[in-house]
């Protein structure tokens, strides 16, 4: 039994892959061969499905995900350094009841960047004590406008 014990939790062990693996071929970005995986805050407490990392994305397209947090709304934040910010949004999230998970969608918008330029979106829950971002989860992005590649 012991024995049995051991061989569960090792393979429990072995068997766990960070979110930051990324299956598919080398050098390929996830989102690319339909393989990505959603994006989690460190606490889980907000998932983003969509953009997934590394999508190349035009000046509008949609977050989506659920989350689990305070007040029921994410906001999100495209920017391209560490000071620059392109957009800002929020989105409701619909759980069923307070505490409980529940999906959320929203649109973001951003222009005058050009194509190729490396950016991240945000997606947080904003602490109610200090109002800071809470629960961040980011997204490594690739911006395009309408018309290129």
């Amino acid at each position: 039994m012991k024995r049995f014990v051991s061989l569960i939790c090792l393979s429990l062990l072995f068997g766990c892959t960070s979110q930051d693996d990324a299956p598919g071929p080398p050098g390929v970005p996830a989102a690319e061969t339909g393989t990505a995986r959603p994006s989690r805050s460190a606490s889980g407490r907000i998932e983003v499905t969509q953009p997934t990392r590394g999508q190349r994305v035009r000046e509008t397209f949609s977050i989506a995900g659920r989350a689990q947090i305070f007040e029921n709304r994410v906001s999100f934040r495209l920017r391209t350094g560490k000071n620059t910010i392109l957009a800002t949004g929020t989105a409701m999230v619909d759980a069923p009841d307070s505490g409980a998970f529940g999906p959320f969608r929203g649109e973001l918008a951003w222009h005058g960047v050009p194509a190729g330029t490396a950016a991240e979106l945000e997606v947080f829950a904003v602490r109610p004590r200090d109002g800071a971002p809470d629960h961040v989860v980011t997204i490594p992005l690739v911006l395009e406008p309408s018309g290129t590649k």
